[in-house]
């Protein structure tokens, strides 16, 4: 039940941060996206720190659980997400936006490739 509760949990969080993504009305003069991200950033970001804290934790409790070894290193790369997360709610500055975001994209084709 309590696992139910927190996939859950990721659930709502994954829902609350696609939500914000774009936004819900345009206006006839269009829209500037990267205004509407900065405005929006901070909320995001947010979000995704918090759904990454929930999955690692739900993987720390459930090898507890099973008295399964904890993966440390796993454990490292999730605590560099988070402060790169947090790093994107704090900052304003474009470029550092830029740099956390390719990162993150090369971190997500290096899983795909490496699952391949």
């Amino acid at each position: 039940m309590i696992k139910f509760l927190a996939f859950a949990h990721i659930l709502i969080l994954l829902y609350l941060s696609v939500s914000i993504v774009l936004p819900d009305k345009i206006q006839k003069k269009g829209i500037n996206l990267k205004e509407y991200y900065f405005q929006h950033h901070r909320y995001y970001w947010g979000l995704m720190a918090a759904v990454i804290l929930i999955s690692m934790l739900i993987s720390i409790v459930s090898k507890l659980i099973h008295s399964s070894p904890l993966n440390i290193p796993n454990i490292i790369i999730f605590m560099i997400i988070i402060s790169l997360n947090i790093l994107l709610v704090i900052s304003k500055r474009y470029w550092i936006h830029s740099v956390v975001l390719v990162f993150f994209t090369l971190m997500t084709l290096f899983e795909i490739v490496s699952k391949i």
